[in-house]
Order: C-alpha cells, then structure tokens, then sequence
C-alpha cells in the first residue's frame, strides 16, 4: 500500500510535515543499518481507538535499542505520549504505528557511537495484509533462497539490519506468482519449518 505522501510524523520531539521527515544521506543508518524498530496497531473499537499491546511494543523497542548500544533521549511514557500525539495530530481512529531508533549524521565508519541516536514516529491507515479471499481460501506461500540470519550472527530483534533480507526474498518471486514468502531457518538451526497452501495443498 502506497504512503499518502500527507500528514505529520514525529521526529525528535517534533511533529513535522511528511514532506520534511528528512534525514541526511550520510546518517550511519543508511550505510550500516543502525536502527531498530516496531510495528504496532491502532484499532477502531467500539469503545474508541485503541492500541494493541503498546506497552510491550515500546518496551521491547527500548530493550532493542540498549542491545545495540543506542540510548534514546526519550523515555517509555514519553515514547507512548508521543505516539498518541502523533496519531491525534493526523486525525485516525485505526492505524500501523511505526517507531524508529536510529543512529544519524556525524561520521561514518564501523564505530557507530559518535553518532547521536535519533527518533521517529510515522502513523498512516494499512488495511489488512491480505485480501479476504486469501485469508478465506489460503494463500501460496513461496520458500525464500535467502535464509535467515543464525541465531549467533547478529541480535534477533526487529532492526534495519535483520529484515533487510525481505525485500530481496519478496523481489525474488514472479510476477502474480505467491503473495508471500518464508524464509528457511539458518544451517545451524535445529528446525526449518516449510509452509504450503492451507487449502488441500502439501
């Protein structure tokens, strides 16, 4: 689904236009992938929007952070405030939520510290993953060529880092062919799991 290209996003303690949420082209982040994050959910209930297990999102965006030696300079509530506010100023009763830790512009080189750590909050409306006929039906489910990292490689949080290998798994399959993908476990992993179609397939 395509960005709307309007709104607010949150950046360092402000809400900017999304045509500004800009970064600079020498951030570490781009070259070295130095960031973590979350994706989380608002939802429209029947008794007011509602984010879904929020509390563990950004607390586990926190613990990510600290893994890679990045100590945000806003705190868990702050965190939380800062996504209702982000939510509130762009008017949407349900939406994915998408906070970002991430090492910014000073220098580049292996050594990511002299960096300063940033933040980012994006919000915008993300229907289902699926169609309904998929999710009714089943869905082909193509076993990527690219593994996952070993346990052992690199830490197993969400980060730029990891899930970089997705866009190449999902570029890799043909046109109109499966709609998602499974990537194998890594050769030092105990299990590998394959999935097939639900509906009759193997």
């Amino acid at each position: 689904m395509a960005f709307p290209g309007t709104g607010k996003i949150w950046m360092n303690g402000s809400l900017v236009d999304w045509k500004d949420a800009k970064i600079h082209i020498g951030s570490h982040i781009v070259h070295y992938g130095s960031g973590v994050f979350e994706g989380a959910r608002c939802y429209d209930t029947l008794g007011g929007s509602a984010c879904f297990r929020l509390d563990a999102h950004i607390r586990r965006l926190m613990d990510s952070a600290r893994i890679y030696r990045m100590e945000p300079k806003y705190g868990v509530q702050e965190l939380t405030d800062a996504i209702f506010e982000t939510i509130n100023a762009n008017g949407f009763r349900a939406c994915y939520i998408r906070p970002i830790v991430y090492r910014g512009y000073d220098s580049l080189g292996v050594n990511p510290l002299p960096c300063p750590v940033d933040v980012a909050i994006m919000v915008w409306e993300w229907g289902a993953y699926f169609t309904k006929e998929a999710i009714e039906e089943g869905l082909d489910v193509k076993i990527s060529t690219w593994a996952r990292n070993a346990p052992n490689t690199t830490p197993g949080m969400p980060s730029a880092r990891n899930t970089a290998r997705q866009p190449y798994a999902s570029a890799m399959r043909p046109a109109r062919s499966a709609p998602t993908h499974a990537p194998m476990g890594a050769p030092s992993e105990k299990i590998v799991s394959a999935m097939g179609r639900r509906s009759g397939g193997k």
